[in-house]
């Protein structure tokens, strides 16, 4: 029988919008979620190389270049969600969800809760 510990989701956040970065870090990292924020798009895209997150929540219009653009110049296994304020966005790059702004925070929860779960169930199928 394998023995497994809890590890906490790893997530990055990556807004323009520095008081939603706080908002997001404050309300939702607890012992089961490291959330770790970003506002500047070259600091998110070398911390997603480097410590290779759980999950990915990036805003759709960035300073000078759109969420799907930064979304390919992170690593592709890491799944992506999309945060939009726009009512109409038009992207290829397969997201796994697109979240309009403002956002429910019970949604936030909810793929937080899911993304744990898959991540919990793939460490104990190659344990």
């Amino acid at each position: 029988m394998a023995i497994t510990t809890h590890q906490p989701l790893q997530v990055l956040f990556l807004d323009d919008e520095k008081e939603l970065c706080e908002f997001f870090q404050d309300y939702f990292e607890t012992s089961d979620f490291k959330i770790s924020t970003f506002s500047q798009v070259h600091e998110a895209v070398a911390f997603s190389k480097k410590r290779n997150p759980d999950l990915i929540f990036l805003d759709y219009r960035l300073p000078g270049v759109l969420g799907d653009q930064v979304a390919r110049e992170m690593p592709d296994h890491i799944p992506k969600i999309l945060l939009t304020g726009e009512i109409a966005i038009t992207t290829s790059y397969p997201f796994e969800q697109i979240i309009e702004k403002p956002f429910e925070v019970s949604d936030i929860e909810r793929l937080l809760r899911h993304y744990q779960s898959r991540l919990s169930k793939q460490k104990v199928r190659d344990a």
